[in-house]
């Protein structure tokens, strides 16, 4: 096991949750409709939330980065 000499924060990926995304093709704009820890939040790609930044927005899935740490999360079907 790894030990740190500091604060460590461990993120659990499932708090995560991709529910939906907003487009307009015309000004080539894309939104994700994302909640994290039940808090429903609105962004575009490289939008930051407390330590997350969204990466990537597909229809499918979005790209977070937290800590230097890259997940995948499936959208909710």
């Amino acid at each position: 096991p790894s030990r740190c000499s500091f604060i460590c924060v461990v993120v659990d990926p499932s708090i995560i949750k991709y529910t939906g995304m907003i487009a307009n093709p015309e000004m080539k704009i894309r939104m994700a409709i994302i909640k994290i820890n039940e808090r429903e939040v609105v962004l575009k790609e490289k939008g930051k939330t407390a330590d997350f930044t969204l990466q990537k927005i597909l229809k499918d899935k979005i790209i977070i980065m937290h800590k230097s740490k890259r997940y995948e999360v499936l959208r909710d079907q």
